[in-house]
């Protein structure tokens, strides 16, 4: 088993995240005799959607629409 862990003082944890998801690990996984390659401690970052119904209508985006949006969060909680 071999352990990494990635810090920085000044990039943000969802740098580091990505880094070690698009960069190292998929390096890793390349080396013979690596099974399996794991980050664990993520940190994604997220997008915060407000909507407004009126303005919604007033350009033809329906339900149908937030109910997507809704389905591609999985952090979504519902009534916020």
């Amino acid at each position: 088993m071999l352990y990494l862990a990635l810090t920085s003082p000044t990039l943000p944890l969802w740098t580091l995240d990505e880094y070690a998801e698009t960069r190292l690990a998929q390096r890793v996984s390349m080396i013979s005799g690596v099974a399996q390659v794991q980050v664990l401690g993520a940190q994604k970052y997220s997008v915060h959607v407000q909507m407004d119904p009126h303005a919604m209508a007033s350009r033809q985006v329906g339900s149908r629409d937030e109910t997507a949006l809704k389905n591609w969060n999985v952090n979504c909680r519902p009534g916020r």
